[in-house]
Order: C-alpha cells, then sequence, then structure tokens
C-alpha cells in the first residue's frame, strides 16, 4: 500500500524539508489519498519510509493514526543519509497502541541496492516468513521431461493459470534459468523482486516473460538480478535434468488432471 498525501509534497529538496520541518513542529498529520478498508485482516503490518529530520514523516503518523493496530505485530524500517534510524522507531510505537514492534531497519540509501543479504539475515533475525498459498498442482514438460510443481493463489498466478495448457519456447540462460516470451501480456502484475530460489516458475513484467530457475540461486554472482520477477510457482521434481536438456527447448504447463 502506497502512503500518499492529498497534497502531493513539493518537487524540490529545499522545499519538501522546509515543510516538513513545519509539520513536525506543529504536530500536522496531512491528509492521505487513500485508505485501507480491510485492516483488521492483516495479523503483520511492513511500515517503510524515509528519515527526514531524524524521525518518520508526518504522513506516516497520519497513516498510522488511521487504524488500530491492538495485538497486530508492526515492523518498521527506513532509509536514511547517514543518520540511521533516528527517534523514527520510538514514533511508530508511540503510535501504535497495542501493537507488538518488532526490531526495525534502517539502511543507507546508497546501499539500498547491495543490501539483500542484510534484509534477509534481519527477516530471519526477527522470525518472520513468508508463507506462500499453493494453488494446487501442475505439470511442466519440455524435451521428453516431465516435471511436476506447485502453482500459487495469487491474481497474477491464477490469471496465467487461466492460459493453460500454456506453450512457450525457453531458451538457456546463464546455467540458472529457461525463459522466454509469453503469447500474451497477463494484466495482474504486483511489485516484484530481484533474487530467486531453484525451482521458481516466475513472470518478468517488464520483459513478458515467464522463467523457471534450476540452479545457482546460492551463487553471489549469479543469483543477484537486475530485472524484477513474480513468483507464480515452484518446480518440486528434481532440477538436476535441467542442466542436461537442449538449450532452446518448447516448454508446455498445464494442470495436473
Amino acid at each position: 500500500h502506497l502512503i500518499e498525501t492529498s497534497d502531493p509534497y513539493p518537487t524540490e529538496f529545499d522545499d519538501v524539508r522546509d515543510q516538513n520541518h513545519a509539520e513536525q513542529a506543529a504536530g500536522t498529520l496531512p491528509s492521505l489519498k487513500n485508505h485501507i478498508e480491510n485492516m483488521e485482516q492483516y495479523d503483520v503490518v511492513f511500515i517503510g519510509y524515509p528519515n527526514w529530520a531524524l524521525n518518520v514523516p508526518q504522513a506516516i503518523l497520519s497513516f498510522l493514526s488511521a487504524y488500530d493496530f491492538s495485538g497486530k505485530t508492526v515492523v518498521p524500517f527506513c532509509t536514511h543519509d547517514g543518520y540511521g534510524a533516528g527517534n523514527s522507531y520510538r514514533s511508530v510505537r508511540n503510535t501504535v497502541s497495542g501493537a507488538n514492534v518488532l526490531e526495525g531497519i534502517a539502511i543507507e540509501a546508497r546501499n539500498v541496492p547491495s543490501s539483500e543479504s542484510q534484509v534477509q539475515d534481519w527477516i530471519e533475525r526477527i522470525g518472520i516468513e513468508r508463507e506462500e498459498q499453493q494453488g494446487g498442482a501442475i505439470r511442466v514438460t519440455a524435451g521428453g521431461h516431465t516435471f511436476t510443481g506447485e502453482w500459487l493463489n495469487t491474481p497474477l498466478a491464477n490469471e496465467i493459470r487461466g492460459m493453460f495448457p500454456l506453450k512457450a519456447t525457453l531458451g538457456r540462460y546463464g546455467g540458472r534459468e529457461y525463459y522466454g516470451s509469453m503469447s500474451s501480456r497477463p494484466t495482474e502484475t504486483e511489485e516484484g523482486q530481484l533474487r530467486f530460489e531453484n525451482g521458481d516458475i516466475t513472470y518478468c513484467p517488464s520483459n513478458n516473460t515467464i522463467a523457471i530457475f534450476y540452479d545457482n540461486a546460492d551463487d553471489p554472482n549469479m543469483g543477484q538480478l537486475t530485472m524484477r520477477i513474480i513468483p507464480i510457482g515452484k518446480v518440486t521434481s528434481g532440477l538436476e535434468i535441467f542442466n542436461e536438456m537442449d538449450s532452446r527447448l518448447e516448454f508446455t504447463f498445464d494442470n495436473v488432471q
């Protein structure tokens, strides 16, 4: 959920700084553009923001003040320009009465592109695990080989599953994946990621491609991607055979009957 003010902030740095200082001094809570109607369904809420003048932007306090966080787990994270989290964690904790506020993470802005391992360590340290909803079994065939897999129950995955049986010509790349263009472009896209796990079936909205990642997820030189991908499923049978297959094959994705 993107936290946006009804009246956009200025685009010039000095103007944004001056407006933020004035809002902090006056305790102003700017009105927000959007509201989450079903906040009660979320048990864990991550709050991300830039550190402005050693604290959260006032718009973040507007957001936190708009909902009842009692009994929820709140996880703050922020970027900064050398001053760390400042007083922002305390401000979050004081605003979400009745919530369990976990240890946050503050990353210097210039280090964001290389911070993935730091973020993963933090997620593990605070005990947060992502639970992927399974949408059912699928079958993938290519080059005379058949693989079994699980499909995710997400809007994007379900839309692509509606195209089954889906045929796509995929080529090997970098000893880690087979990827190729989709015949049509899905509409239910979402925020992607720059990491993968072995076995992941993914969609890349930047170039409208589907891919199967089969190796080198732990290789620091191969595990970092340059374009964001969205997981839609996972191959659960043996991945070793992918290294022995032809470099370019027609893949078919289908439901298990």
